[in-house]
C-alpha cells in the first residue's frame, strides 16, 4: 500500500467505520461437474479490503436456484474453512484429506454444500479470516490477529460478521447462476478493471 492509502485506512479504522464497500467483480477461476450439480472456485471482494477465494455449487438445469450461504464452523481447525461446507477441489492433497477427517467425524461424512447441491440449491462458502486460503495461523495467530485488529478499533468477531453479511448481500444480488451469468459478471469485472 501506498503511504496515503495507508493513511486513510489508519483514519477509517480509528473512527470504527466499516471497511469500504465494492463492487463484488466475482471470476471463476476454476469449475468441477459434480454430476447433477457443478462446484466453481469463485474470487471475489467481500470488502474493499477483502478479495478472498469461495466455492459455489451450481445446480444443472433451468434456473432461478434457491440459495443457501454456507458458513464453517470454528472447531479449532483452522487449515480448512469453506471445505467443512462444500467438498474441495483435489488440487491440494492435503486439504483434501484434512477436509474428509473433519467432515468423517462431524457430519456423518457428507458436505451440507453438496447435499444441498444435489437437491436443486446454489451453496456459497467462503473463508473467515485466519481460516484455509485466509491465514490458516492457529490458535495463536488468531489472538495475534485479534489483538491487532482491536488496536487498530476493530474487533476479528466484527471482521467477520461483517464478510458475513456482505457474503450474504452477495448471494442475494446473484439472482441467476447459470454459466451466462457468470460470464456477463466477468466480463463487467473485466471491463471495470480496464476502467471502461
Amino acid at each position: 500500500m501506498h503511504g496515503s492509502s495507508l493513511r486513510a485506512r489508519h483514519d477509517r479504522d480509528r473512527r470504527k467505520s466499516p471497511p469500504p464497500a465494492v463492487e463484488f467483480a466475482p471470476q471463476v477461476v476454476a469449475e468441477e461437474d459434480r454430476g447433477t450439480y457443478v462446484t466453481r472456485k469463485v474470487v471475489l471482494n467481500l470488502t474493499g479490503d477483502s478479495r478472498v477465494l469461495a466455492y459455489i455449487t451450481v445446480p444443472k438445469g433451468a434456473d432461478p436456484f434457491p440459495a443457501v450461504l454456507c458458513l464453517h464452523d470454528h472447531g479449532a481447525r483452522f487449515d480448512i474453512g469453506k471445505e467443512k461446507r462444500i467438498r474441495p477441489f483435489a488440487d491440494i492433497a492435503e486439504r483434501m484429506a484434512s477436509a474428509h477427517e473433519w467432515v468423517g467425524k462431524y457430519y456423518g461424512g457428507r458436505w451440507l454444500g453438496d447435499e444441498l447441491g444435489k437437491r436443486g440449491y446454489v451453496c456459497f462458502s467462503h473463508d473467515a479470516l485466519n481460516w484455509s486460503d485466509r491465514g490458516g495461523a492457529g490458535y495463536e495467530g488468531q489472538q495475534a490477529l485479534a489483538g491487532n485488529l482491536l488496536h487498530l478499533g476493530t474487533s476479528l468477531a466484527g471482521t467477520i460478521a461483517h464478510e458475513d453479511l456482505r457474503a450474504a448481500e452477495f448471494r442475494r444480488r446473484a439472482r441467476r447462476w447459470t454459466r451466462g451469468a457468470w460470464r456477463r459478471w466477468d466480463s463487467r469485472g473485466a471491463a471495470s478493471a480496464r476502467g471502461k
